[in-house]
């Protein structure tokens, strides 16, 4: 290739990003950051919350993107402002009726008839929609993380169901091994599996912001801080509302008398905590007889490295049979998804302890887990299994090594060139993929060698 042509390859590839920073800074000069106005969406048309008119049937509740947000979306393949609800109503929009931001009614069906189109969007939107949480987790402060406090954003009733909607013709529609990888992700700490503690919450928080609010007005900066926690709970719910009670608490500790604000944070604490008695009823909600069995013998027995082994394995045929064999009921995936997740946050936890650290069991278990989380394909993973049945400890080390690179590559696909485009307008969202292989059994397994 002469200079000429990679000058020219070089100032392109400057502007575009150069481009994209542009216009991704200007959401910081929007109140509401990549949304507009909260609807009302029905099957023929969407009203504004404020206008007092609503359409015949109420599909869901929630704030769209913006035309900035939609600038970045259209202009770049880079998508902000993600939400449950209006992500699947625009590919439903887009791929089922030609109009992508029109109104139309739910026909699930036709999303379906052309999927291999929709999924390519579906998956770039997926691996943006990781990192905009990410994002929003390093920078709490900005424009973007603070609109999705915004109350109105979405309903959490919406955003569960919508969630089911997107999991259901994401997993179904996948064409390529990476794509599990960013679902994976996606999943956790999404709204797909709820909880009679997560509605208690809900209802507590709403109370005790009326209560106080009404005594002391909305502008108090306590009571707003009380204001985030209620709409964090009751929006976009995550364990984040945790961390603000505690500090809440740690800084007004008078509020401790208020014996409201434990019960709101142990119903938290109950709906993101995973226990194997949790792993037992999820399962056998699902009617997975092998992966309830395999909880089953960990409650009797204990967290071994061999029940923990069988229950890795029981994990990763799941995920096999979700992924690969497609035998599961389009009904039960979202369910399945979100039961992987979790249960591989318990393994992780518990294989985490160094019980039986450097046995074969123990490596073979990790080799399960990273693959049920989704940094190994199956190919790889079917072959490391082997081999590491067939080693001595020493070998088998080594080969945990070899694993651990290839995660690395598999977590660089998955999600290029999305990952580039968030570093260029924000460099701190190179530390991804360290958060990511930190959060996993990867971690876990550096810790072998």
């Amino acid at each position: 290739m002469s200079k000429w042509i990679i000058s020219l390859l070089t100032i392109f590839y400057f502007n575009a990003h150069a481009d994209l920073a542009s216009d991704f800074n200007a959401l910081n000069n929007i109140e509401k950051g990549p949304f507009s106005l909260n609807y009302l969406q029905g099957p023929l048309k969407r009203t504004t919350i404020k206008s007092g008119q609503y359409p015949s049937k109420v599909l869901f509740q929630a704030a769209f993107r913006n035309e900035t947000a939609r600038v970045l979306s259209e202009g770049h393949e880079f998508y902000v402002g993600n939400l449950f609800t209006t992500n699947y109503y625009e590919l439903l929009g887009e791929f089922g009726f030609s109009n992508a931001y029109g109104s139309h009614p739910l026909k699930h069906e036709k999303l379906y008839s052309n999927s291999a189109a929709a999924m390519k969007k579906a998956t770039k939107m997926a691996r943006h929609w990781v990192l905009e949480r990410h994002y929003i987790h390093e920078l709490p402060n900005s424009k973007i993380a603070r609109a999705f406090r915004l109350r109105g954003i979405s309903g959490a009733e919406f955003e569960t169901k919508y969630a089911r909607y997107f999991f259901e013709f994401y997993l179904s529609s996948m064409t390529d091994d990476f794509q599990y990888l960013v679902a994976s992700l996606l999943v956790q700490d999404s709204p797909v599996v709820d909880s009679s503690g997560l509605k208690s919450a809900r209802s507590v928080i709403a109370k005790i912001y009326d209560d106080y609010s009404g005594k002391y007005g909305s502008r108090n900066s306590t009571i707003r801080r009380i204001y985030k926690i209620r709409n964090t709970i009751h929006n976009q719910v995550s364990p984040e509302a945790i961390k603000m009670i505690d500090q809440l608490l740690a800084d007004q500790p008078q509020l401790k008398r208020d014996r409201r604000f434990g019960q709101v944070r142990d119903n938290l604490i109950a709906y993101f905590s995973f226990s194997i008695d949790t792993v037992r009823k999820m399962a056998g909600d699902l009617d997975l007889s092998s992966l309830k069995s395999a909880a089953t013998n960990v409650k009797s027995s204990g967290s071994s490295p061999d029940s923990l082994l069988n229950l890795s394995l029981a994990l990763a045929h799941l995920k096999t049979d979700l992924v690969y064999n497609k035998s599961l009921p389009k009904e039960k995936m979202a369910s399945s998804l979100a039961l992987i997740a979790k249960t591989n946050g318990y393994l992780n936890r518990e294989l985490s302890k160094g019980q039986g650290l450097g046995s074969k069991a123990y490596i073979e278990a990790l080799c399960n887990v990273i693959y049920s989380e989704g940094f190994l394909i199956k190919d790889n993973w079917e072959y490391y299994r082997q081999s590491i049945s067939e080693a001595d400890e020493s070998t088998a080390k080594s080969l945990l090594a070899e694993i651990i690179s290839v995660t690395t590559d598999t977590l660089f696909y998955a999600f290029e060139p999305a990952l580039n485009q968030w570093i260029s307008v924000e460099p701190k969202m190179s530390g991804f993929s360290d958060n990511v292989i930190k959060s996993s059994a990867i971690n876990a397994a550096a810790k072998n060698l």
